[in-house]
């Protein structure tokens, strides 16, 4: 049991956690009571780190309603009444998923994507459903998506005419082989299985189709600011992958990766700088109708240095996202490569993976190297 354990969270336990890519690793104390800040429910978890890859888990891991109480969070009454209304008037809600939506296809073009009105996309995990409306819009693919909160659904029904199933992604029963994309914003740190998840994707993806994963990553800002960084998220946010962990799960899932990007993310410094400052609760008073002027203002004049700051980590792609895409190869090899997840090689500093070597493609991106194997091509992205 990591050390961790032993100190914040003192609530009821679900479960001792384990890497998903080491089930056997031993866990070393990375993040000791970290208060939840982001939702304002009270309570201070712990994170421990896997001594193999450096990943990030929730250690112990509170009960289910205790999680499920906070991935509710995210979308209070309150803001989901504020864009119903915005949306009737006839404004525009969402635009960061629609944003989302043009960079995800212009990509995906890039790497060889066709679109037409015959293929289907599903978003899994997709919250009010504007990157599936934008998607829709930009492409004209059939798109569906999934998401566990009956309110999100409404609302993406109402606002977007989307449609959407409700539960878990592995609860819908899809038929092998349903769709041409498949897409997953910020949902994998969120399950509990990461590996049965993504074996899930996997199966219901068509082969030859396509395959995009965005999750949070430790980049410069979470070890700088760990308990008070904005992406932490406890209890909501169960898993923190080093890019090389998540690469090998995609691996051994079955997937050919073809692109691993670090995406700009302006508000990453502000936000976990407000949280160092004493912030507590930033849905409700920074992002929901009820937001308090004060931290607004302190929010706004930290982003002066927050843009350059975040621009230059995304340059140096060291920012807290990392972004995948990927492929469910034509013909399934007999024996499919399992990557090695990169092992830790900072002695007395957990959670460092050494870093292995990549290459870049034209576009930016970091892909496979094509000079060695690429079951070898696991880097500290």
């Amino acid at each position: 049991m990591a050390l961790a354990a032993s100190f914040g969270y003192q609530g009821p336990v679900s479960e001792r956690a384990r890497c998903p890519a080491h089930e056997k690793a031993e866990l070393l104390s990375a993040v000791c009571g970290a208060e939840d800040r982001y939702f304002g429910l009270g309570g201070s978890y712990n994170y421990s780190a896997c001594s193999e890859c450096g990943a990030w888990v929730l250690d112990p891991r509170p009960p289910d309603d205790v999680i499920e109480a906070a991935c509710r969070a995210y979308y209070p009454p309150s803001l989901l009444r504020h864009l119903t209304a915005r949306a009737e008037r006839g404004r525009p809600v969402g635009i960061s998923g629609r944003i989302r939506a043009r960079g995800a296809a212009r990509q995906l073009r890039r790497l060889g994507a066709k679109f037409s009105g015959e293929k289907q996309l599903l978003d899994v995990g997709s919250g009010l459903g504007a990157f599936l409306r934008g998607m829709r819009d930009l492409t004209g693919v059939r798109v569906r998506g999934v998401d566990s909160t009956p309110e999100t659904r409404r609302f993406a029904a109402e606002v977007h005419n989307l449609d959407v199933d409700v539960g878990e992604l592995e609860a819908q029963q899809y038929a092998d082989a349903s769709f041409d994309f498949v897409s997953a914003w910020h949902l994998i740190e969120h399950v509990r299985d990461p590996a049965t998840t993504l074996a899930e994707i996997h199966r219901i993806t068509k082969p030859g189709g396509w395959v995009i994963i965005e999750t949070p990553t430790l980049g410069t800002i979470a070890e700088l600011f760990r308990s008070r960084w904005v992406q932490l998220q406890p209890p909501a946010h169960l898993h923190h992958f080093r890019p090389g962990t998540l690469l090998a799960l995609m691996h051994r899932a079955g997937f050919e990766v073809l692109s691993v990007r670090r995406p700009w993310l302006p508000g990453e410094f502000a936000g976990s700088l407000a949280m160092r400052l004493g912030l507590r609760g930033f849905v409700s008073k920074l992002l929901s109708p009820e937001r308090r002027a004060g931290w607004v203002g302190v929010f706004a004049l930290t982003l002066l240095a927050d843009l350059p700051l975040t621009f230059f980590f995304a340059l140096t792609r060291s920012t807290g996202l990392i972004r995948v895409y990927a492929r469910r190869p034509e013909l399934s090899l007999l024996e499919p490569p399992h990557p090695r997840v990169p092992t830790n090689t900072h002695a007395g500093k957990p959670g460092h993976p050494r870093v292995l070597p990549a290459a870049t493609a034209p576009d930016g991106s970091l892909v496979s190297s094509p000079e060695s194997p690429r079951h070898e091509q696991l880097s500290e992205l």
